[in-house]
C-alpha cells in the first residue's frame, strides 16, 4: 500500500503518471449468471499524450461538446496486446473542480469494434472511482496501487441493477 502520510500527495495528475509505462495484465472476469469464468494475459502500454489541440479535436468529433482549451484536460494512449491482436484507446480527463479529485472521464476507442464511454471519476485516498453508464449497463471501476509497480483493479457491470460480470485485474510495471 502507498503510505498513509504519502495518500494526501496523490492527486489525480500524480495517480495517471504513476500510471505511465508498460505493464503485464493478468484478467480473471466472473459471470455469475452463468457460472462461468475467463482469465487473459496482456501487455498494456500507456503514454501520455501532449497534443491537447488533437485531443479537443477527437473529443469534439466523437460528439463531446463544450470542451475548450481553458479545461484542465490530460490525455492518454492506453494500447493492450494480445497475442497478435492490438486494442488501442484514448483515455482522457477533465477536472470539475480545483480539488484534483473528481472530474468527468472520456474513453474513445480508436479500434472500430471499440466502444467510446463517458463517465465520472472520484479520487478518495490512493483509490480512483470510476462510475460509466452506458446504454443499460452501469460500470463501476475501482484502481488503486500497492506500489508504484503494482496496480490493482476491480471491475462490476450491472444491466438494470443485476451483475452481469465481475473482474479482478493485477497489473505489475515491467519497464
Amino acid at each position: 500500500m502507498i503510505p498513509k502520510n504519502q495518500e494526501s500527495c496523490i492527486d489525480i495528475d500524480n495517480f495517471f503518471t504513476m500510471n505511465l509505462g508498460n505493464w503485464l495484465t493478468q484478467k480473471t472476469s466472473y459471470n455469475p449468471s452463468s457460472k462461468k469464468h475467463t482469465t487473459s494475459t496482456t501487455k498494456t502500454f500507456i503514454k501520455k499524450i501532449e497534443d491537447h489541440t488533437s485531443i479537443l479535436n477527437l473529443l469534439n468529433n466523437n460528439k463531446y461538446e463544450n470542451l475548450s482549451t481553458t479545461n484542465k484536460i490530460q490525455a492518454y494512449n492506453i494500447t493492450s496486446e494480445k497475442g497478435r491482436r492490438e486494442a488501442s484507446s484514448v483515455l482522457t480527463y477533465i477536472e470539475q473542480h480545483d480539488s484534483k479529485s473528481d472530474g468527468i472521464i472520456y474513453k474513445i476507442g480508436t479500434n472500430k469494434n471499440n466502444q467510446n464511454t463517458i463517465g465520472e471519476f472520484q479520487l478518495i485516498g490512493n483509490v480512483l472511482k470510476i462510475l460509466i453508464k452506458h446504454k443499460r449497463f452501469a460500470i463501476e471501476e475501482k484502481i488503486w496501487f500497492i506500489n508504484k509497480n503494482l496496480k490493482l483493479t476491480k471491475s462490476i457491470i450491472k444491466r438494470e441493477d443485476h451483475c452481469v460480470l465481475i473482474s479482478f485485474v493485477s497489473e505489475i510495471k515491467i519497464e
